[in-house]
């Protein structure tokens, strides 16, 4: 993520200082209608994901709850009947099955590995409109990636329809087109709801406010950059753009 230049006189908010895992529970809170969630991760474990990552996306839990107790894991099955989650892996890096109700793809791509590591949340939000959240990390879905590395973590939000961020509409489609049936958007898949509501959100002009207190505040303005789906380098994206200097980079 990149971050783009913002309007004289709006400051950009510095993350709190967090875990990967704190993040994602900062941003789920913000939700009261969680409809779909996307997660691409390089390698993956899901005893990990269903203990620590589930639990953090579809329920009250806190981060240092023990997210496989009975009463949780029953909490984690009733989200999974009403949340489609999606997790999309690279194929080669081994098979995985998994007892739970939520997609689990292997991804594979001749010559390359498929190495992105996101998570996109979309739903209505505490303030009643319909959002997007999408955290861009370095981090695999793994105990070590989740719990034990330094990893890098950038945020976005957004509520409305913008060419800054019409790469991870992009990016939907591309994996919607790879994945048998993911693209639909009527049925009961988090690509495809995503999908969705990525093309229904409002033309408007980005919110303004400066209050603190708004979890959306100085995250609306990074653009992403997604090499299945650009049209240019990473090194021209960057220089295009005028991100080089580190300050801009997240």
């Amino acid at each position: 993520i990149a971050e783009d230049e913002q309007p004289q006189g709006q400051p950009v908010t510095p993350p709190p200082s967090a875990t990967l895992r704190s993040r994602i529970l900062h941003a789920r809170r913000q939700f009261i209608d969680l409809q779909a969630v996307l997660l691409t991760t390089y390698t993956f474990d899901p005893e990990v994901f269903a203990t620590g990552g589930l639990p953090l996306l579809l329920t009250d839990i806190g981060v240092e709850d023990d997210g496989g107790s009975r009463a949780v894991q029953h909490e984690v099955q009733a989200g999974l009947a009403k949340t489609p989650v999606c997790v999309c892996y690279d194929g080669g890096t081994g098979h995985h099955v998994t007892g739970l109700r939520y997609s689990l793809v292997p991804m594979a791509i001749e010559r390359r590995s498929f190495h992105a590591k996101m998570i996109v949340m979309a739903g209505k939000g505490t303030d009643g409109l319909t959002w997007i959240w999408v955290m861009v990390t370095s981090a695999n879905i793994t105990r070590a990636g989740w719990s034990e590395n330094l990893e890098v973590v950038g945020e976005l939000w957004l509520s409305t329809a913008d060419w800054r961020h019409r790469h991870l509409g992009d990016f939907l489609s591309w994996l919607g087109d790879r994945i048998p049936g993911a693209g639909e958007e009527q049925s009961f898949n988090a690509i495809g709801r995503l999908l969705q509501i990525y093309r229904n959100l409002p033309v408007r002009m980005l919110r303004r406010e400066t209050a603190p207190k708004k979890w959306w505040h100085g995250y609306q303005y990074p653009r992403l950059y997604i090499s299945p789906v650009a049209k240019c380098s990473f090194p021209q994206f960057l220089r295009a753009h005028k991100t080089s200097r580190a300050r801009q980079l997240t």
